[in-house]
């Protein structure tokens, strides 16, 4: 590998001119947050390294395995998972980034005069820095320099307060905000720079003036005369070759890198699966911490027999029962996503365990199939089982649900997550062997927990009590889960649920008593309610409420309510009491059943 430089202005030119390009093992942009893009420049105009680039020089025969995209040449925040680029057909004399791509990309929306990043320009504060503050008064974690992200509508307001020179050449690159000047770095690579600055700087005494060339001076020393550091593949290495030095480079980032780099060998050769095909599945599951690893899992536990294993080796090994079963895999998992949305809580806000999806994938795929083959009549039929709500009572879907959130609360994936994955998919394959009528199917927890050798499904009444005791109100995903579990008429996919307190809070909270107010937000004293029952409760005290029941002892049953006891405030020690045996009690025999 060679050595070499490259100063900014030139790294401009190559993105912009499709010199530099990406293999499609690269991960799209991730650096969505301004503050590092920010930082980034600070660090630049600081004279601070900021790390070197990994280029692989092209050569059409050699690189011929892997695809090429341009650049993204604009980030919207609406957009999900990987931005997509047009593919580049001819790569002979170009450069393909490896590694630096989120700082290089960073600096071509800086320097862009389109409002290219999240629809704004970057500018730099050239009257002060955070060091001209009062030094007490300064934070370590400032940066130095002050750059800052402006929208256009903000540019053209503050263009308007700016008392400079007024001139088509220079107008929105020079604006005042908060009584301070501020300079549009891409203008630092116009040609005509000096003319425009002299110009627009006239009306300034000569002190401020000079201040804000000084500042100007170092910005443009910075774009033309920096020169960020980078490594050269020759072009006669093998594609082999490269991709190793790729892992090595990237052995120390996210998963996702690795799972870009196992998809760019399916993609490599399928003319039907390629980058859009797997956001377009990302953005069609829409479950946040679901990604480009966890569909490679999904391939892994349902075609590499000899094991789960995330590696290169498992992967390749069953490259052509993807390529052959990509759509019917594609459409299990989306169908997974959906029923793990519907009736177990799963959705953007909450950071789940990926596992059940790939468990829930794999016991799809292995009940569509008929004497080896994909079924479709059998898998139309699973799926509206699972994602219908009139289907919530059907065998299929209550073994699953109760599968799910069993495996959760227990923490089933915690841990040597391979080797359970691993252990549960021999159990659903014996399971399997006893019944595969996707009908009838559902968990035996005798068969799974014979097969887990460090995990268990069944927990014992000390343990149970210990975990339910430190579940308070805002624990919400613990608390819909033992619910779910709990109560037979929770429905969450027909109904809004909002986590309540049986006792209201604003009846403890008043009283300034600590004590109380701990009881009174433990699980022993909450309740999932329909959005309309809740807002019907509001914040009355229970005895008062019940009223509202025509039959009192069901709805007690309903909501695990101790039917010996008047629900008024002298009793409530005892209500808690009560209630926390019947919860552990009716808990204890859904988790421990086989």
């Amino acid at each position: 590998m060679i050595n070499k430089e490259y100063r900014l202005n030139k790294i401009y030119e190559s993105i912009e001119r499709n010199k530099f390009i990406l293999p499609n093992i690269q991960r799209g942009f991730r650096w969505y947050d301004e503050k590092k893009i920010t930082n980034l420049f600070d660090s630049l105009m600081q004279g601070y390294p900021v790390g070197m680039l990994l280029l692989w020089e092209l050569d059409e025969q050699k690189s011929s395995g892997i695809d090429f995209y341009e650049f993204t040449k604009s980030y919207d925040k609406s957009q999900k998972n990987d931005l997509i680029s047009k593919k580049i057909e001819k790569v002979n004399e170009l450069y393909a980034v490896l590694d630096g791509q989120q700082r290089i990309t960073s600096i071509y929306f800086a320097l862009q005069s389109s409002y290219s990043f999240n629809g704004k320009n970057l500018y730099l504060n050239i009257s002060k820095t955070n060091n001209d503050t009062e030094e007490d008064e300064v934070s370590e974690d400032l940066p130095k320099y002050i750059f800052k992200f402006f929208t256009e509508k903000e540019v053209e307001k503050y263009y308007k307060e700016a008392d400079v020179e007024k001139s088509d050449d220079i107008k929105n690159d020079i604006i005042k905000c908060n009584d301070d000047y501020y300079i549009r770095v891409g203008l630092i690579l116009d040609k005509d720079l000096n003319f425009k600055i002299e110009n627009s700087l006239e009306v300034f005494d000569i002190e401020k003036r000079k201040k804000l060339k000084e500042t100007i001076a170092k910005l443009h020393y910075m774009l033309t005369r920096t020169e960020i550091p980078y490594y050269e593949i020759d072009k006669n290495k093998t594609l082999d070759e490269v991709l190793q030095i790729f892992v090595r480079v990237n052995s120390g980032g996210v998963k996702l890198e690795k799972a870009d780099l196992l998809f760019s060998a399916l993609i490599a050769n399928n003319n039907d699966i390629n980058k859009e095909t797997i956001s377009k599945l990302l953005k069609e599951i829409d479950i946040s911490n679901i990604d480009k690893d966890v569909i490679i899992r999904v391939f892994l536990t349902i075609f590499c027999a000899k094991g789960v294993t995330y590696n290169y080796n498992n992967f390749n090994s069953i490259l052509p029962s993807i390529k052959e079963h990509f759509e019917k895999v594609k459409d299990v998992i989306i169908t997974s996503a959906e029923f793990l949305k519907i009736s177990c809580f799963y959705n953007n806000e909450k950071q789940l365990s990926v596992y059940p999806l790939i468990v829930v994938s794999y016991i799809i795929y292995k009940l569509s199939l008929k004497k080896g083959s994909f079924d479709n009549r059998v898998f139309k039929d699973i799926v509206d089982i699972l994602t219908k709500p009139q289907k919530q009572e059907h065998c299929l879907k209550k073994s699953l649900v109760d599968f799910v959130i069993k495996s959760l609360f227990l923490g089933l994936y915690s841990g040597s997550s391979d080797s359970t994955l691993r252990q549960v998919r021999e159990a659903i394959n014996e399971m399997l062997e006893k019944n595969n009528d996707y009908k009838t199917f559902s968990i035996d927890y005798e068969i799974l927990n014979q097969k887990l050798t460090r995990k268990s499904m069944i927990i014992n009444y000390e343990q149970l009590e210990n975990y339910l005791d430190k579940i308070n109100y805002g624990d919400n995903n613990k608390i819909y889960y033992i619910f779910t579990l709990l109560m037979p008429n929770y429905k969450p996919e027909s109904y809004r649920y909002n986590i309540d307190h049986i006792y209201p809070k604003s009846w403890f909270e008043k009283t300034n008593d600590k004590e109380l107010e701990k009881k009174g937000n433990s699980i022993y004293n909450l309740v999932p309610l329909a959005e309309n029952l809740n807002k019907s409760k509001n914040d009355r005290m229970p005895n008062d409420w019940f009223d509202d029941f025509s039959d009192k002892i069901q709805a007690r049953n309903d909501f695990i309510i101790p039917e010996d006891i008047e629900l008024n405030v002298e009793n409530f020690d005892n209500f808690l009491k009560k209630r926390k045996a019947m919860i552990l009690e009716n808990l204890l025999g859904k988790l421990v059943k086989a």
